[in-house]
């Protein structure tokens, strides 16, 4: 299995496409072309990039830095959630899904359980999820 980092790395090689071989060693750990470089991307793939003042990325990388919020698990489960309390106190503050399940989802979970999810093989990442604030009046 491979880390987030190598996964990221494939996900931007993934987002520019053939244009990769030209850009490789000109984009920054985000996936972000210089736009100083521009010259180096076809012109058939210009419509499907995204451009600041300093950068230019694929549209398809927009959320490649938040993942939208989900948390990759490591292979090694060095990153589970891990609540102090007792599992059995924990509050269910957790979604989690699977990729390889096609996008499983399972809300309202404790970290232990998706602990436990992860080690069988049902947990590929997680999110924390907002707990719901009571009414003011």
């Amino acid at each position: 299995m491979e880390t987030n980092e190598q996964a990221k790395q494939e996900a931007i090689k993934k987002a520019w496409g053939l244009d990769w071989l030209k850009v490789h060693n000109k984009v920054d750990a985000k996936g972000r072309l210089d736009l100083y470089y521009m010259d180096l991307v076809s012109p058939l793939s210009f419509s499907n990039l995204y451009k600041t003042d300093f950068h230019c990325f694929p549209v398809a990388l927009e959320n490649i830095i938040s993942n939208n919020g989900w948390i990759r698990i490591e292979p090694d489960g060095s990153n589970l959630p891990k609540d102090e309390n007792n599992w059995r106190e924990q509050e269910r503050l957790y979604e989690a899904c699977n990729i390889e399940e096609k996008y499983k989802f399972n809300k309202s979970l404790t970290a232990w359980e998706i602990a436990n999810m992860f080690n069988g093989g049902h947990a590929s990442h997680y999110k924390p999820t907002e707990k719901e604030l009571l009414p003011v009046y």
